[in-house]
């Protein structure tokens, strides 16, 4: 089975950005105009969408992610290789590369928790801040998104560990979370 290495760097990255990475990451270079990169990503090809490639591509290149090349209408676009690197399953990562899911989360949300899953996993507990500000996410983008690991893709199993404290409320203290269940 393949895998596609991805960098713990990207991690923190605009959804807008990352997205861009994780095709480059999943599917290798791309060589096209922006009404490709834009089906390639699942968008629908309008001036706003093209602006906001640009946009992206503009700050990766200008922070050494990718490397671009224009050429009139066509651009090239070329991972540098960070030094952190992450490996996912392929099949994986295509059940979540431009996917709608049930419960209301990006799919660039979704596939950056389970990167961070991937990488960081002990057999500690997990505090959703933890994930959240490690990978430039709301606490709701990380409930969201590992609900849709555990329970519409079964990529994760959690287990959330809630005491009741001194005045009598429940309080949740963290997640045990096991990659790779199917």
């Amino acid at each position: 089975m393949s895998n596609v290495k991805f960098y713990y760097e990207w991690l923190p990255l605009d959804k807008n950005d990352f997205r861009i990475l994780a095709l480059l990451a999943g599917y290798g270079d791309f060589q096209g105009n922006f009404s490709d990169l834009c089906a390639a990503l699942s968008l629908s090809k309008s001036g706003k969408n093209n602006k906001s490639l640009q946009n992206s591509i503009e700050r990766l290149q200008q922070e050494s992610y990718i490397e671009a090349e224009t050429k009139s209408e066509q651009i090239k676009l070329s991972i540098v290789p960070k030094e952190n690197e992450i490996w996912i399953e392929k099949e994986r990562f295509a059940q979540i590369f431009c996917k709608k899911f049930i419960t209301s989360v990006s799919w660039q949300n979704v596939l950056k928790v389970y990167l961070w899953i991937n990488k960081n996993v002990t057999n500690e507990l997990i505090h959703r801040a933890e994930i959240a500000d490690a990978i430039n996410v709301s606490n709701s983008s990380i409930i969201s998104a590992t609900n849709v690991l555990q329970d519409e893709l079964k990529f994760i199993v959690k287990e959330t560990v809630i005491t009741k404290n001194a005045d009598d409320e429940y309080v949740t203290q963290g997640q045990y979370i096991e990659e790779g269940a199917f």
